[in-house]
């Protein structure tokens, strides 16, 4: 990586910080100024992360939420363990659920 790219990343890292922060005390977290297409990455991220609470996405319309949805599907069985069987009984298991 070139020094520019660590600057940004430095840059970067105290408002991911301070958003990640807000979500563990139960706020909300804005995605203003992501690139639509990073959205359901960083929402498999932040499930990955915070595996035992609910997120709820919105989106601006319906063909917006089924491209989310099935963006959002390919990042949870990306992120799931080769292995079989491996997941504990009382984890979650990172479906989703879509509301029209």
């Amino acid at each position: 990586m070139g020094s520019g790219a660590k600057k940004t990343e430095a840059a970067v890292a105290p408002a991911i910080t301070a958003g990640l922060d807000r979500l563990e005390t139960g706020g909300m977290l804005s995605l203003r100024g992501v690139t639509v297409s990073a959205h359901p990455f960083l929402a498999s991220h932040l499930h990955k992360k915070f595996p035992k609470r609910a997120l709820l996405v919105v989106t601006s319309n319906l063909k917006a939420q089924e491209v989310f949805q099935q963006d959002l599907e390919t990042w949870l069985v990306s992120d799931e363990p080769e292995r079989k069987g491996s997941r504990k009984k009382d984890e979650p298991t990172g479906r989703t659920l879509f509301y029209p």
